[in-house]
């Protein structure tokens, strides 16, 4: 999941988009004709992917999911913060900086080019290849020079954050010291998204610059954004209920 898919789903969203996508899929082919032929084994293995999910024990999947949400933010976060060490001593060729300045704003740039050659959107793939680009960073930045710049910027306990939260996620997976449970469905998850992506560039491609283009999307993409707008309001509207005390 690393180009058309901004977020990755739950089992049940995803089961849920699956399954609206069939039926949409059905009316769109009663409508504007038979998919091309080359789609249909990728609709075909989409479907497999679907109805896999229907077999998984979802109780796992939600305290993955959860999870993957708190290793989201972390990382983020802690992005975010060299982000804004590089960008705050920026301009001095206007306004010169002094040497404790200048040091900041090298270790931050050297952590990121480091750390986060490609920012964060390792954060968008796969449980599996989220959590092996974790396990890289976490040891980058055990390294002696991320280690040193890590400590200049005086973000050592972001770093020791990281370290626990990537240890905690490989748990979650299976590996090393299990957290809450081998997370079983975590492959069949990583399946249906990777089975929905491949059929949705697919589609893209047949319809792109037809008459049918909108039809296709409403039928194979539309029913993913949805789901996607569906999970955003409700976090916002949970973080609104938090902070009010509701």
């Amino acid at each position: 999941m690393t180009k058309l898919l901004t977020r990755r789903l739950s089992d049940a969203s995803a089961l849920l988009v699956g399954r609206v996508i069939a039926t949409a899929a059905e009316d769109f082919e009663k409508q504007h004709g038979p998919l091309p032929a080359h789609l249909a084994p990728l609709f075909a293995e989409f479907s497999a992917a679907t109805t896999a999910l229907q077999l998984e024990d979802a109780k796992t999947d939600a305290e993955l999911f959860v999870f993957d949400r708190v290793a989201d933010r972390t990382l983020s976060s802690f992005y975010r913060a060299i982000e804004a060490q590089s960008t705050l001593y920026s301009g001095d060729e206007l306004l010169p900086l002094t040497a404790a300045q200048k040091a900041a704003r090298e270790a931050a740039e050297s952590l990121l080019a480091i750390a986060f050659p490609n920012g964060t959107s390792f954060l968008k793939l796969p449980y599996g290849a989220q959590f092996l680009a974790m396990e890289k960073l976490a040891a980058a930045l055990a390294e002696p020079g991320p280690k040193a710049a890590v400590a200049t910027l005086g973000i050592e306990p972001g770093a020791a954050r990281i370290a626990a939260v990537t240890k905690a996620y490989g748990g979650f997976l299976g590996i090393g010291q299990p957290v809450k449970g081998p997370g079983s469905s975590v492959p069949v998850n990583d399946a249906w998204h990777e089975a929905y992506e491949a059929l949705l560039f697919g589609v893209i491609g047949a319809f792109q610059r037809t008459p049918h283009n909108d039809a296709a999307t409403a039928a194979f993409l539309t029913p993913y954004t949805t789901e996607v707008e569906r999970l955003r309001g409700a976090e916002r509207k949970s973080r609104r209920a938090k902070k009010n005390g509701d």
